[in-house]
């Protein structure tokens, strides 16, 4: 279990989940399965030198390392959120286009290509535009898992390929090389949410690795308090309820 630093709350707090959900017998990437997600997460939570600190605010901290043999950066954000991570888990699995861009602004539209079973699919998303680029669009696995031996939920993000939606020329393919957004209880604190996310993308086309890797670091402050600031609303109107 991670330790606090300087009074602040640490990556992994170690509480198990209320609610463990079945996985699937038969996952496609072998990450996904039990004991490779622990270790995946328990990666992604480390506070081993690897990981520099690139920005603190507002109680949202933002860390940047690089991947060995990659020219892309991987970026990792954490912070808390007010509102119960059923609540935050929730709201990361809607698709409505317009919810997501309450917190991701950039999003653009976006469906399911394919269900590949209750807590594992693969998704079309495009992007907006920044001029003078072309817009970028994905394909991406999503899977859902809980993480029994840390606590909370993983959602695992990975770039796919999908035979309805290959490469168009009006869009350029982006990737998410490797992604995860983490949803965990805070002990004694059940309106609570510590909330981590890694992310490493390669935006396809002209965009150099070191623009990628500075926009990323950029943006994720605003991405963990537009989270926040949503959930809370989220959670308030389902206490009003």
């Amino acid at each position: 279990r991670l330790r606090s630093v300087e009074g602040r709350p640490p990556l992994a707090l170690g509480e198990r989940s209320a609610r463990t959900r079945r996985r699937p017998r038969d996952a496609d990437d072998p990450l996904e399965r039990c004991g490779h997600l622990e270790r995946y997460v328990r990666e992604m939570t480390d506070t081993n030198d690897e990981w520099e600190l690139r920005s603190e605010k507002d109680g949202v901290r933002i860390w940047r390392r690089h991947v060995a043999g990659s020219p892309y950066a991987e970026v990792r954000g954490n912070g808390l959120i007010d509102a119960p991570p059923s609540v935050v888990l929730a709201l990361l699995q809607l698709g409505d286009a317009a919810t997501i861009r309450k917190y991701n602004p950039m999003y653009e539209s976006g469906y399911d290509l394919q269900l590949i079973d209750a807590q594992t699919k693969i998704s079309f998303g495009e992007v907006k535009a920044v001029f003078p680029l072309k817009p970028r669009d994905t394909v991406t696995r999503i899977a859902v898992r809980d993480v029994p031996g840390l606590g909370g939920t993983a959602l695992i993000l990975r770039c796919a390929e999908h035979p309805q939606m290959p490469p168009r020329s009006t869009h350029v393919r982006a990737q998410i090389l490797r992604g995860m957004h983490y949803v965990q209880p805070v002990s004694r604190q059940p309106g609570r949410t510590n909330f981590t996310f890694t992310s490493q993308v390669n935006a396809g086309g002209a965009v150099p690795a070191w623009l990628m890797n500075g926009l990323v670091v950029q943006d994720s402050v605003s991405f963990i308090q537009r989270l926040d600031a949503l959930s809370r609303k989220r959670a308030k109107r389902r206490t009003c309820a």
